[in-house]
């Protein structure tokens, strides 16, 4: 038998045949599984930012030798840095 399911996408599938060729692309990428570009953007912005990175890291092995403190304010140095820089490229890939 044929399932509901099978039925309204064969349905759309039609309905979609007479649609103009754009809106046929944004239908069918609007039906595609969102990807999040974030982690990607960041890591590629990391490389840019190596100088807050290392002040951070060498925070963490001041901390690991006393025993304690925080490397919070460095933390988020670097994270200031990667945002400058993943902000240039995060509206290209917004629809």
């Amino acid at each position: 038998g044929c399932s509901v399911l099978s039925a309204v996408t064969e349905r759309r599938r039609v309905r979609l045949r007479w649609l103009p060729s754009t809106l046929l692309q944004h239908s069918i990428m609007a039906d595609d599984e969102p990807q999040d570009v974030m982690p990607q953007l960041r890591e590629e912005a990391h490389g840019m930012c190596l100088g807050p990175y290392a002040a951070y890291e060498a925070c963490v092995e001041r901390i690991k030798a006393k025993g304690h403190g925080e490397c919070e304010p460095y933390y988020f140095d670097y994270l200031k840095c990667t945002d400058k820089h993943v902000i240039k490229n995060v509206f290209k890939h917004l629809k």
